[in-house]
């Protein structure tokens, strides 16, 4: 993938912080759980219409830039 590459993402819930450890089957027979990659977060830029942040783990680095979606209530 290129530097230029555009990735669709989706917002989910939160969860609990408990899950960042496990590993295992997931609840319903729904499959398995690892985790890819650890690391830390900075924030690089933040407008109103997007927030850029750096990723670092143990597997690389990114830059991502990430459009502000307004979220309205039903």
């Amino acid at each position: 993938p290129g530097p230029d590459r555009t990735v669709r993402v989706e917002r989910i819930g939160d969860h609990r912080l408990l899950y960042l450890d496990y590993a295992g089957p997931v609840s319903g027979g729904r499959g398995q759980v690892a985790r890819w990659d650890a690391g830390t977060y900075r924030i690089v830029h933040e407008t109103d219409e997007q927030l850029t942040v750096w990723l670092s783990g143990d597997r690389g680095e990114i830059r991502l830039k990430l459009p502000r979606v307004r979220l309205t209530a039903p």
